[in-house]
């Protein structure tokens, strides 16, 4: 596993950057071991010897006596320069992840920041001030890391407090947060700045050099072993895990200060000020990982999705066309079932003209034609003098009859002969329009689709003894996929004679209709095809358009899944209602009413 991997695994600093912070936290003790002293105090000003000193003389004086403000106004600014691009991080790292904590915390620096800059500009009289400064600075000095330590404190327990997680994502509670810590920061300073009489916090003689800075020592050595670490284990990751690392500079900080300092810019002065410049930069370090880890796992999400998305595409499309292939399948399915009832009809026919013909008298009139021709020569006596021959015209008057019988159920049946095989190119007609692999959209009157999928199923549903209700508002033509419509209602028009097959307690009514209504500035067709058949239980309403959900014992579930498809991708959509079972159950195919005048597309 990669470091970047391990980081992101983890949600911990890298050893590395860890190693580094202690070792730049130990090397100024090490080095002040070895004699290396970081103080900036210089000699005061040289006034006895102003009187012969040149212009350029005196200025040097100055700015050597100015050196160590010079080097604590540089890492004090440092300091906030830093918290100050902390800030801005954390506001980026917000609009990403919509964390509040990060914020939260960001601005929580930043105000300690913003503390440290007005402590500062107070110390270099940028601000007004009366205080002098050997006790103006220690003071607001350690003012200001009370202040840090107690708005990290704080920042962080408004987070975990009850209910806070509801504000996620909302800038406004951060934004008001940070004006309190703002304007609390700044008249802090002011009125120390200000006061004539400031405590003394500096005591050169004792062990504890600067009592105050204890007070912000005890806080971020207790938020350190307490608070940090339950707010790392409740929130954790690469930021959080660097606030609780911080806490360790920070700690290292006010040793300095409190056992250590015990004059303006001295040696332990300028490191503890160092230093704090390493408390402020290593949350800006977790950060700008735990930023550039969460954006780089943005840009993997999004060319995975991009990926969820064309592989979904080709699936899709597949399944669109597999449905399609499917669904005219089944279309084909339900026609042969219509022609092969058609033909048990015309089977029927056929066999009751056959047996009408075997049964024909027609052999005896040849018979009777046999015997008046053996008595040609004295017909007439034959006919009104022989028994037999007197029972001829009798016979040959009933037989005419009979015949005449025969003729009329011969054609009878041969007229439902021809109107069966016509029915029978209809539905094949019909099932060559549906088809047709091509998909375009045209002009069609949705009156003649409809019937032209009755057509289909007509022979099933005069079978079934269903009646067909129409209810058609007269609309316009409009231009959709003719091919697809007909193919999903003929599959409507199917499953609906299926669900009232074995009901018996009421009528088989199979409702079609057609309305137009206005939504949204859109015009839409709506075609609905309702049946009083077996209804549809509640456990099965959500599922009724899944692929692969059927309730026939010979379903395969590809009908309302690809009739689904194909609504969404005429811009429509198919949906369901069911009171219940055996409660009916009415399918409805909604549609854009584009009309003619639009083009075809």
């Amino acid at each position: 596993m990669s470091q970047a991997e391990n980081i992101e695994t983890t949600g911990r600093m890298p050893r590395s950057l860890i190693w580094a912070m202690l070792v730049i936290c130990v090397s100024p003790f090490l080095l002040n071991l070895v004699g290396v002293d970081f103080g900036s105090s210089k000699p005061g000003f040289p006034w006895a010897d102003v009187p012969t000193m040149a212009s350029h003389e005196k200025i040097d004086a100055m700015f050597y006596t100015l050196s160590g403000s010079f080097t604590h106004t540089l890492l004090e600014w440092t300091a906030f320069l830093t918290a100050i691009f902390t800030l801005f991080l954390a506001f980026l790292h917000f609009s990403i992840k919509r964390d509040i904590a990060t914020p939260i915390i960001g601005v929580a620096l930043f105000c300690a920041g913003v503390m440290d800059a007005f402590h500062t500009l107070a110390a270099d009289r940028l601000i007004e001030s009366v205080a002098d400064n050997r006790n103006l600075i220690p003071f607001t000095w350690a003012i200001s890391r009370i202040f840090n330590a107690l708005i990290l404190i704080i920042g962080v327990s408004i987070f975990m407090a009850k209910g806070i997680r509801t504000l996620k994502g909302d800038l406004r509670f951060v934004l008001g947060i940070s004006g309190v810590f703002l304007v609390l920061a700044y008249t802090i300073i002011s009125y120390c700045a200000n006061s004539a009489s400031l405590p003394q916090t500096m005591y050169p003689d004792s062990f504890i050099t600067r009592p105050y800075d204890v007070v912000p020592l005890v806080l971020f050595a207790i938020a350190g072993l307490t608070l940090f670490r339950w707010f790392y284990k409740q929130q954790p990751g690469i930021f959080t895990h660097a606030l609780l690392l911080a806490m360790v500079p920070e700690v290292v900080v006010e040793l300095h200060m409190a056992f250590g300092s015990t004059a303006l810019f001295d040696n332990h002065f300028n490191i503890a000020h160092f230093i704090k410049i390493l408390a402020y930069l290593v949350p800006f370090l977790g950060l700008a990982l735990d930023y550039r880890w969460t954006y780089q796992k943005l840009e993997r999400e999004m060319a995975n999705r991009e990926k969820a998305e064309e592989e979904r595409a080709v699936l899709h499309n597949q399944l669109v066309d597999t449905s399609r292939r499917v669904g005219r399948a089944d279309v084909a399915t339900g026609v042969l079932h219509n022609v092969g009832n058609v033909l048990n009809s015309v089977n029927v026919a056929a066999g009751v003209v056959a047996d009408t013909v075997r049964r024909s008298s027609v052999d005896k009139i040849s018979r009777t034609a046999g015997m008046i021709q053996e008595h040609l020569h004295d017909v007439g006596n034959y006919l009104t003098q022989d028994p037999k021959g007197q029972q001829i015209p009798e016979y040959l008057n009933k037989l005419g009859k009979q015949l005449t019988q025969d003729q009329e159920v011969v054609l009878g049946e041969l007229k439902e002969l021809v109107k069966n095989i016509e029915h029978i190119k209809e539905i094949i007609s019909v099932q060559q329009t549906v088809a047709k692999s091509s998909s375009m959209a045209e002009p069609v009157v949705l009156e003649e689709l409809f019937q032209q999928a009755l057509s289909v199923n007509q022979t099933s549903l005069d079978k079934f003894q269903v009646k067909i209700t129409k209810d058609y508002m007269t609309i316009p033509e409009i231009i959709v996929d003719k091919h697809q419509v007909l193919q999903v209602l003929v599959n409507l028009i199917s499953n609906a004679k299926h669900a009232m097959k074995n009901v018996s307690d009421r009528p088989r009514v199979l409702t079609v209709r057609i309305m137009e209504f206005e939504e949204k500035d859109q015009e839409w067709v709506k075609l609905e095809v309702s049946d009083t058949g077996e209804g549809i239980s509640p456990e099965n309403m959500k599922r009724m358009f899944t692929q692969g959900f059927t309730t026939k014992k010979d379903g395969h579930g590809f009908g309302l899944h690809s009739g689904s498809l194909s609504a969404k991708l005429m811009g429509g959509s198919l949906t369901v209602h069911s009171d219940g079972e055996h409660q009916g159950a009415t399918f409805t195919l909604m549609l854009p009413a584009k009309r003619s005048e639009v083009g075809v597309g």
